[in-house]
Formats: C-alpha cells, sequence, structure tokens
C-alpha cells in the first residue's frame, strides 16, 4: 500500500497550472456558480484529459472523493474552470 502526505491547493481561476509538479489527486471540493459548468484537468497543459466534472446548475458547493491512490498526473494538473468560481484540490 501506497501511502503519503495528502496536501490541499486553491485555485479561483482557469486556465493555469497548479503548480505543484507531478502528482495524484485525491479529492475535489468546488463552488458552482448556478450555471451548469465543468472542471476539465488535463495531464500538463495541452495534455490528455485525465478528469472531468460536470457540475450543476445550482449554485453551492460539491465534493468528489476519488476511489483508490486517485487520478495520476504525470505532469502539472492543468485546470480549466467553466461556471465555477474555485476549486481546491487535495493531492499527493
Amino acid at each position: 500500500m501506497m501511502q503519503t502526505d495528502v496536501k490541499n491547493k486553491y485555485i479561483a481561476s482557469t486556465g493555469g497550472a497548479a503548480g505543484v509538479g507531478p502528482t495524484r489527486i485525491k479529492a475535489i471540493q468546488y463552488i458552482a456558480t448556478g450555471s451548469s459548468g465543468s472542471i476539465v484537468v488535463a495531464d500538463g497543459d495541452g495534455g490528455t484529459t485525465r478528469l472531468q466534472i460536470d457540475t450543476p446548475t445550482d449554485s453551492g458547493m460539491g465534493y468528489m472523493l476519488f476511489p483508490g491512490e486517485g487520478v495520476r498526473f504525470n505532469n502539472d494538473p492543468y485546470f480549466n474552470l467553466t461556471a465555477v468560481a474555485a476549486v481546491s484540490f487535495f493531492y499527493g
């Protein structure tokens, strides 16, 4: 069993690298703005989409915990947010 320290990073803008390097995303918490949107996370800028979450039309907070060791990113995760005010993700 692999064990790592879990860290947290907050992102309030779209189209940017997370700045954490290669990692595994374990969970995501988000704030939806009231219209349907999405969180798309690619393996680096222009890389393969590894994670996509569609958000509801309701405003409010959502949380997703990923099974196992989380979603692996070989490069710095690159976030694109649509109709999402902010994302806090847990990684390690």
